[in-house]
């Protein structure tokens, strides 16, 4: 039987998996921007006998692409790794939970 404490554990259960799920993908967004940002700001030097520009400019643009690549890449590869792993745990639960056709 179900009773309402056990129901308002399960809900906030599943309120604590999604809202951690949403975290988890703004944490690890914020994570590439910090470090593309930094990897910028590392490659900056090199690029300094390249790009006839301001040191400092030439800096901020260079935090600020590796900053805008290092996010995207985090992003898309936590998207990919999600479908991955979704794509895994179907297939299983076809093959096996629902059982074998023919």
């Amino acid at each position: 039987m179900i009773t309402p404490l056990t129901a308002g554990l399960v809900l906030a259960g599943l309120l604590l998996a999604f809202v951690g799920a949403a975290v988890s993908v703004y944490a690890v967004t914020l994570t590439g921007i910090l470090v593309g940002g930094g990897a910028g700001y590392v490659a900056a030097p090199s690029l300094l006998g390249v790009v006839a520009v301001d040191g400092v400019a030439l800096t901020g643009g260079a935090v600020a692409v590796g900053a805008a690549v290092g996010g995207f890449l985090a992003y898309a590869g936590l998207s990919f790794a999600v479908v991955a792993i979704g794509g895994l745990v179907g297939g299983f639960a076809g093959r096996f939970a629902v059982g074998r056709v023919g």
